[in-house]
């Protein structure tokens, strides 16, 4: 696919105009497998959207444990540490996989941005969507047992649970890795 078609795809627009506009200033980026897109305390220069593949979110707790609390793992999702642009980091992104991102430039796209209502509601909508799953996850790893949040996670992330460390699905779930390893060796055992 070219830039422009990812553009257009990605960022759900007809407008051509719109398209060349951002495809200027867009690349398609490959990342290597534990390569990071941007580490905390960072600030953000691009704006990422995955094209294929998958992504971690993660931050170090007081203890010094890596905390995952956020998968991307969907074509069009953004890969982005906040919503907020101009301030650091507050985690470290990664590849889960060999994946490819489209990267495009903050500042070129801040200043679109301004100026296009069509960009403006897109991102709205990406803001919300981004909202409602990180809401998601809270509500499970809150009201759910751990057995329960296990068995969300193998319904919404089919096969995922052996493509991906435990360590990492348990801090994105809320619950020791040797809780979870007890929890996946009794459903296997049924």
């Amino acid at each position: 696919m070219t830039v422009e078609s990812l553009v257009s795809l990605y960022f759900d627009t007809a407008d051509a105009e719109l398209t060349r506009n951002l495809a200027a200033f867009a690349r398609v980026r490959t990342c290597a497998k534990g390569s990071r897109v941007i580490n905390a305390g960072d600030v953000q220069t691009q704006v990422n959207v995955l094209v294929s593949g998958g992504m971690r979110s993660f931050f170090i707790d007081q203890a010094g444990r890596e905390v995952t609390d956020c998968l991307m793992l969907d074509p069009a999702i953004p890969v982005m540490p906040s919503a907020r642009f101009d301030v650091a980091s507050p985690t470290t992104i990664e590849a889960l996989f060999d994946s490819v991102v489209l990267s495009l430039d903050l500042p070129r796209f801040m200043a679109l941005l301004d100026s296009s209502l069509p960009l403006a509601l897109y991102c709205i909508r990406m803001l919300q969507n981004a909202w409602g799953m990180h809401w998601e996850v809270q509500q499970v790893v809150a009201q759910l047992r751990a057995d329960e949040r296990y068995r969300w996670f193998c319904e919404k992330h089919p096969g995922l649970i052996d493509q991906i460390p435990n360590r990492y699905i348990a801090s994105y779930l809320g619950m020791s890795p040797v809780t979870l390893s007890r929890i996946r060796s009794a459903e296997r055992r049924g």
